[in-house]
């Protein structure tokens, strides 16, 4: 995968959860403030679904900042597998930072 294509697939998340997050919060927020109850839970999925896309996009936005990626170079592996591991809760969000630094740099 390219970096710009994994670009592509980072904005399309992030634009689709900032959707549903702020159609959720905007519903939410037309019923005495608060909702009903059972809309809740889905709020609270889709702000953390929001949230993640958010943090994923920006953190790779702040990763190639400053740096001379050609946008069709094949993203490295160990950087692939470094995000698989954050995102499945295996490192900290602190030592997938250190991480890929230390990938960039090398």
């Amino acid at each position: 995968m390219t970096y710009q294509k994994y670009y592509e697939i980072l904005y399309k998340e992030y634009e689709e959860s900032s959707k549903d997050f702020l159609k959720l919060d905007k519903e939410l927020s037309k019923t005495n403030g608060f909702g009903g109850l059972m809309d809740l839970p889905n709020y609270a999925k889709a702000k953390q679904r929001w949230q993640s896309a958010h943090n994923t996009f920006w953190g790779f936005l702040s990763l190639i900042e400053g740096t001379n990626i050609n946008p069709n170079d094949e993203l490295s592996l160990s950087f692939k597998r470094l995000k698989e591991l954050l995102d499945s809760g295996a490192i900290t969000e602190d030592e997938y930072n250190i991480q890929k630094a230390k990938i960039l740099n090398s």
